[in-house]
C-alpha cells in the first residue's frame, strides 16, 4: 500500500515484509529519469518512508525493491 497518493510532503510504503529488510526505493518523471534514489543498508518495521522535499508537482513512478523479497512498482502524483 501506498500513502497518500496524491503526496504533499511524505510517502510511505506500507507492506508485508520481516521486520529487518534491506531495500531500494528509485522514483523517476515520465521522461524516466530518476530523480531520486534511497537505500538502505537494514530498516526496522513494515514500511519505508520517502521525503518529497524537492521535487516539484507532477506524476512520478516508484520501484521499491525488497532485498531477498517483492519488488513494488506504480505511479504516484506530488503536489504542492
Amino acid at each position: 500500500r501506498v500513502y497518500p497518493n496524491p503526496m504533499k510532503n511524505e510517502l510511505q510504503f506500507i507492506f508485508a515484509a520481516s521486520e529487518n529488510f534491506i531495500y531500494n526505493l528509485q522514483i523517476s518523471n515520465q521522461m524516466g529519469q530518476v530523480v531520486a534514489e534511497e537505500k538502505s543498508q537494514q530498516a526496522n518495521g513494515r514500511a519505508v518512508f520517502f521525503q518529497k522535499d524537492n521535487l516539484p508537482p507532477g506524476v512520478y513512478f516508484y520501484y521499491l525493491q525488497i532485498k531477498d523479497g517483492p519488488y513494488y512498482s506504480g505511479k504516484v502524483i506530488a503536489v504542492p
